[in-house]
């Protein structure tokens, strides 16, 4: 079943998969809707491709190559995901 989407459940997605991408129980900073890659720390280019797939299966979407230029910042991604998941 996939998460409700919402910037709580976004946020949630994006650390959960963070703390996997680097092995840790903690990140820098908490990851908000403002958060970008970069901030925190964690998020860089490697962390990216589980930040794109943990969302992807998080919220039961099928995500393309070209999507990607959303997932830089965690408000990008709850826009992109509003969008699609309201077609």
């Amino acid at each position: 079943m996939p998460a409700e989407l919402n910037e709580t459940a976004v946020c949630s997605v994006i650390t959960e998969a963070l703390k996997a991408a680097n092995g840790s129980d903690r990140l820098t900073d908490p990851v908000t809707i403002l958060s970008t890659m970069g901030s925190p720390r964690e998020w860089d280019s490697l962390s990216f491709v589980s930040v794109f797939t943990a969302v992807g299966q998080a919220f039961d979407v099928e995500l393309d190559d070209d999507d990607a230029i959303h997932f830089q910042t965690a408000q990008g991604i709850h826009d992109f995901l509003t969008e699609i998941l309201s077609e």
